[in-house]
C-alpha cells in the first residue's frame, strides 16, 4: 500500500474538492435531491484523508469555495454537500440540515447548513426556520 505523507493528503483533498467543486452546479440541475444526497453520502470514511483534522479541511473548504462564479444563488447548496460529504470522509458524525423560513419576506426561502455534535460548521440560518430534513448517516456506517 502507497503511504501519502499528510502534505500529500492535503494535496488530494484540494484536488478531489476541487473536481466536485466544477461538476456540482451541473450535477445539481440535473438530477434530484434525493439522488444528490445519495451521492454525496459516503459509504464509510476514507483512509486517504486520515490524520486531516476537521479545522484544517474546514479551512480547506472556505478558500475553495469563498467566490463561487457558479450557483451563487445556491451557495449554501454547494457548501453543505460539500462540507458533509468531506467530513463524512473524515470520519466526523455530520448532520446536513434543511430547512425553509416560517416568513419567506427576502428573496431566499430556504437553506441548508451542516451541524457537527450539536454546532453549526457552515453559515447558519439568518431568520427562524422550520426543518423539513436532516440528511445523516446511520451508526453503523459512522464508525
Amino acid at each position: 500500500m502507497i503511504r501519502f505523507s499528510h502534505a500529500m493528503r492535503l494535496r488530494l483533498l484540494r484536488l478531489h474538492l476541487g473536481v466536485l467543486a466544477s461538476i456540482l452546479p451541473d450535477t445539481s440541475r440535473r438530477i434530484s435531491l434525493q439522488r444528490l444526497l445519495r451521492l454525496f453520502t459516503p459509504n464509510r470514511p476514507s483512509r486517504l484523508y486520515s490524520g486531516i483534522t476537521e479545522d484544517q479541511l474546514m479551512a480547506v473548504l472556505k478558500h475553495r469555495l469563498a467566490r463561487p462564479w457558479r450557483m451563487r444563488g445556491r451557495r449554501c447548496l454547494r457548501e453543505g454537500l460539500l462540507c458533509f460529504y468531506f467530513l463524512r470522509l473524515l470520519g466526523v458524525p455530520a448532520e446536513l440540515h434543511f430547512g425553509v423560513f416560517e416568513e419567506a419576506r427576502h428573496h431566499e426561502f430556504a437553506h441548508c447548513w451542516v451541524v457537527v455534535e450539536g454546532r453549526c460548521v457552515t453559515k447558519p440560518p439568518e431568520q427562524h426556520y422550520v426543518t423539513i430534513h436532516v440528511a445523516r448517516v446511520p451508526s453503523s456506517i459512522a464508525e
